[in-house]
């Protein structure tokens, strides 16, 4: 009767209203759909209102629903336990029309305030995901940890890495009549292969151009076989680019130039950064661009030295001026991968 009455009265003042008999039957409910506030009487058949109170509140999915107690005068003690337990207030029976009303309003303006604060908190977490994403896409993971810490001026000396500087030669690819649509579809697919031998082989891609993609063994994570990593994977350029050509009408060739040496390195800008990488040994390789032929893939002097007893190499009989350089032919050991 006391839950019939308390419903139509509910109703009338325009809540949309669900009744349960009994404590179990309301942990189902609960559990099945979403509520807004509960009214729990003290008294009931099966579990009692008290061990109700507990079961909703020690459960993850229910916890945050707001729960009035109800209880008769003689039973104020019993509610005031509830409370203690997470209750957010209780109505004493006979029911005053005014204070129930405005105990169930001021409950279901903490809900909203909850769910909004909840709303607010999933929106900031998906753009923290997003803003992860983006900083893991360009940044080194061993940089995008300093980020975190507020780390400011980022920038490392590093004493021995490899840089390979990659030129994709498109002469013969019909690029100059491609829509400016198609040609960065091209250069997107092109470079994302290159990606993935960058990360196969454990070298961190510093740059990506129109003209030239870059990437470096040793920096920011050093790498004591930072040559042989980056031999390996102008190695398997030739494979990627193989079966890039195969796929479509296009044909591309390509030039790779490494070079091995201390360098330095750190992130540059502040609304746009990127991590970068700068020094002799990176001009250096870029120099050696003057040498090669297309396939081919030229090693500057330091890193034939490093590359001496696990790859095949010949000299190269350089211009004036231009660093002494080597063709890499392979690995002694015979696949690259």
């Amino acid at each position: 009767m006391n839950r019939d009455m308390l419903g139509r009265r509910l109703e009338l003042q325009g809540f949309t209203v669900d009744e349960a008999e009994n404590g179990q039957q309301a942990i189902e409910k609960l559990k099945a759909a979403a509520y807004d506030l509960v009214l729990l009487d003290v008294l009931m058949p099966g579990i009692n209102g008290y061990e109700t109170l507990k079961l909703i509140k020690g459960d993850l999915r229910t916890r945050h629903i707001p729960v009035i107690m109800i209880s008769a005068i003689d039973e104020v003690d019993n509610a005031v336990k509830c409370i203690e337990i997470g209750a957010e207030d209780f109505v004493p029976k006979p029911f005053n029309p005014v204070l129930l009303r405005a105990r169930i309003s001021s409950s279901l303006a903490k809900k909203r305030a909850h769910d909004q604060d909840q709303h607010l908190m999933t929106a900031l977490r998906i753009e923290r995901e997003k803003y992860e994403r983006l900083l893991i896409n360009i940044l080194p993971k061993t940089v995008v940890e300093r980020v975190r810490t507020g780390e400011a001026n980022i920038a490392n000396d590093f004493d021995a890495v490899s840089v390979i500087v990659v030129y994709p030669d498109l002469a013969d690819s019909g690029s100059d009549s491609m829509p400016t649509v198609e040609f960065v579809r091209l250069i997107n697919d092109l470079y994302s292969g290159f990606d993935w031998l960058a990360d196969h082989y454990g070298l961190e891609r510093i740059r990506s151009e129109n003209d030239h993609y870059m990437a470096v063994a040793g920096a920011p994570d050093a790498a004591p076989d930072h040559a042989e990593r980056a031999a390996k994977m102008a190695l398997e350029l030739t494979k990627v680019i193989g079966r890039f050509n195969q796929s479509g009408n296009v044909r591309v060739g390509f030039r790779a130039f490494i070079n091995s040496g201390p360098c330095s390195g750190g992130i540059i800008g502040r609304k746009q950064f990127m991590y970068y990488i700068w020094g002799d040994t990176v001009d250096t390789a870029k120099r050696l661009k003057s040498i090669g032929g297309t396939q081919t893939i030229v090693v500057g002097e330091t890193t034939a030295a490093l590359l001496l007893g696990s790859c095949d190499m010949e000299p190269i009989a350089a211009p004036d001026g231009s660093p002494a350089a080597y063709h890499l032919k392979g690995l002694k050991t015979g696949e690259t991968a």
